[in-house]
């Protein structure tokens, strides 16, 4: 999930498993929930001086992963590590 200031400024994609199926979207909606084994990878780009967002990554109702905060232009990301 994509949260903060500026979100709906982010355009993004996502990667992420279900049944073995490797699958890929974009970002339709900042906070978004995924139905599947893991996610793999999200990237998000904005080009708003005015984004503060982070990507939250939780798996079985626990945070993963938070990157740091993408304060205003530029692209932020998140890869699993096997």
């Amino acid at each position: 999930m994509v949260m903060g200031t500026g979100q709906d400024a982010v355009k993004g994609t996502v990667k992420w498993n279900a049944s073995g199926v490797d699958l890929e979207k974009p970002l339709s909606s900042p906070s978004r929930s995924f139905l599947g084994q893991y996610i793999d990878e999200v990237s998000i780009t904005s080009d708003s001086d005015n984004t503060n967002v982070t990507i939250t990554i939780m798996e079985n109702g626990k945070k993963i992963f938070e990157s740091a905060p993408l304060k205003g232009k530029g692209t932020q990301s998140y890869k699993r590590t096997p």
